[in-house]
C-alpha cells in the first residue's frame, strides 16, 4: 500500500497541469486567510478605538478640563496604543511572510526530492482504504497551517482509485 500511496503521489505532483492547480489553489488560500486574519483585525479595531478615546480625552483637556482621572487614563490609553502598535507590528509581519506561487512550487520539488519515507511523512495527512478505493489525504506544505483540512487542491488533482 505505501508503494500504491508513494508512487500516486508523485505521479501526481509530476504532473505539469496538476501542480499548476495546487500551487494556485494554495497561494489563494493563503491570500485568503491572510486577509480574514482575525488577530490583525482585532488589533486594528481596539486601536482606532484607543486613538478614539485618546482623542476625546485631548479634546477635554484643550477645552479646559484636566482632572487627574483624566491624566492617569490618558497614560493607560497612550501605554495601550504602544503595546497595540508592537503588536500589530508582529501580526502585519506574520502576514507578509506569505510565499508566492514560485516558493510553494519549490517546496513540491524539494518533496519530490526526498527519500520516499520523508516524501510520505511530509506530504501525506492520512490514507483512507474503502472496499474499492484508496483514498489519500495530504497536508499542505506550506510552514503556516492552514485551515483546509484536507488538502483540497491535491484531492481535485488526484483521482486514484485502486481496486484492492
Amino acid at each position: 500500500m505505501e508503494k500504491i500511496v508513494l508512487d500516486s503521489t508523485i505521479e501526481q505532483l509530476q504532473t505539469p497541469q496538476n501542480i499548476e492547480v495546487i500551487v494556485a489553489k494554495l497561494f489563494k488560500e493563503q491570500e485568503k486567510q491572510a486577509k480574514e486574519n482575525v488577530v490583525l483585525n482585532l488589533l486594528l479595531k481596539e486601536q482606532k478605538e484607543t486613538n478614539k478615546s485618546i482623542n476625546n480625552i485631548m479634546q477635554a483637556i484643550e477645552s479646559g478640563g484636566t482632572s487627574n482621572t483624566a491624566m492617569k487614563r490618558l497614560k493607560e490609553l497612550e501605554s495601550r496604543q504602544e503595546k497595540l502598535e508592537e503588536q500589530l507590528i508582529i501580526e502585519q509581519n506574520k502576514a507578509n511572510a506569505m510565499l508566492t506561487e514560485k516558493q510553494i512550487l519549490e517546496l513540491y520539488k524539494k518533496a519530490l526530492q526526498l527519500e520516499p519515507t520523508l516524501l510520505i511523512n511530509y506530504l501525506v495527512k492520512q490514507v483512507v482504504l474503502f472496499d474499492d478505493k484508496i483514498e489519500i489525504q495530504f497536508n499542505t506544505p506550506l510552514q503556516k497551517k492552514l485551515k483546509m483540512k484536507v488538502f483540497e487542491a491535491f484531492l481535485i488533482c488526484m483521482k486514484c482509485k485502486y481496486i484492492l
